[in-house]
């Protein structure tokens, strides 16, 4: 891959997470992130006006975009836990 192309795909990367991170639960994620070492996982980010479905959509989207990414993975019986960290990329979104 020659250098323009590098180049255009991390401009491509970087529009997709501005846009991403418009989304208040996505920024809400990020912004809970901005410590250093700080993780968080789905079950967490439950609430009443977020399921856990709805938690584990939004930090899966994230992840996709490099914004986060799986510190750890645990088991609860048959249960998967993915605890997440944020990214370089992802604290300097969430500071904008």
């Amino acid at each position: 891959m020659d250098e323009r192309a590098n180049d255009d795909e991390i401009e491509r990367q970087k529009r997709l997470l501005t846009q991403a991170v418009k989304h208040p639960v996505r920024k809400d994620i990020l912004r809970r992130l901005m410590p250093s070492g700080t993780t968080v996982t789905a079950d967490e980010l439950e609430s009443d006006k977020l399921s856990r479905t709805y938690a584990n959509y939004h930090l899966t989207q994230l992840e996709e975009l490099g914004a986060i990414e799986v510190a750890e993975t645990m088991h609860e019986g048959s249960k998967v836990i993915r605890v997440f960290r944020s990214t370089a990329a992802g604290r300097r979104f969430a500071a904008d």
